[in-house]
């Protein structure tokens, strides 16, 4: 997301590319101190920065294991793709693991002649309509490990279950070894599957903290949320956000 001192517009997607991208928005910094803030969440963007006098910036911002918060140039706006949960990987060709916590140059990853229409582009519009362009030709021939069904599966499972799972009765559900869901994970998703469990706790639990009317009860929060207690919790907080939760949640 983008912070504090951004304007945010939601653009339509693609019919075609809806079911990959979860959004797509359009960024405008309105003051010199607007950011681009990510916490863990298990999701990869894409992002085409334009404007403020610098040439068009194409980045990958792969899966997050902790909070990055980075500057961004005031007048300069960006084109931010979202993708849905377990989809980046049919467009990149290689683990998503390879991205995890890096941002990484688009050219690094699609050659030249794929990413010649952005170049193009003279508004936003243009843009949009030229990176979906990219995008659906990406898509053509799209990269899909063995154990893709099986992620899409356990991420589903996870989605749905009150308390979460550990990874070997994770893998037994799904009939395969914890060796092929950490694979899995490693090229679908960018971390393990313990890691990600640790990400969805932690998300878990500033939902509710978020929606608590009063101030939270962080020591109720943390065992309705699964961790060991409210000291865990802190713990994980400052690992995956740099600050406690008392301080992100405000």
């Amino acid at each position: 997301m983008i912070a504090h001192n951004a304007r945010m517009e939601s653009l339509v997607v693609q019919r075609g590319l809806a079911r990959y991208i979860k959004a797509m928005r359009l960024a405008r910094a309105t003051a010199a101190s607007a950011r681009y803030r990510r916490l863990p969440d298990g999701e990869t963007e894409l992002m085409l920065t334009f404007g403020a006098g610098a040439p068009l910036r194409a980045s990958v911002i792969g899966t997050r294991t902790a909070l990055l918060n980075k500057p961004t140039d005031l007048g300069a706006s960006a084109i931010l793709v979202r993708f849905r949960l377990g989809a980046a990987h049919a467009f990149f060709g290689r683990p998503m693991s390879l991205l995890t916590d890096q941002i990484v140059p688009l050219d690094a990853l699609w050659s030249e002649r794929e990413l010649a229409p952005l170049q193009a582009a003279t508004s936003p519009a243009q843009l949009q309509a030229a990176f979906e362009q990219v995008l659906q030709a990406k898509f053509s021939a799209p990269y899909e490990p063995a154990a893709a069904l099986s992620v899409r599966r356990a991420l589903q499972r996870i989605a749905q279950v009150k308390e979460l799972p550990r990874v070997p009765a994770l893998a037994a559900e799904l009939g395969v070894s914890e060796r092929q869901l950490r694979r899995g994970f490693d090229q679908v998703v960018g971390v393990s599957p313990k890691h990600y469990l640790r990400i969805v706790r932690f998300q878990r639990a500033l939902r509710a903290a978020r929606a608590a009317q009063h101030k939270p009860d962080w020591a109720a929060l943390a065992e309705s949320c699964g961790y060991f207690d409210q000291a865990h919790l802190i713990s994980e907080f400052r690992e995956m956000a740099g600050v406690t939760p008392a301080v992100l949640v405000g």
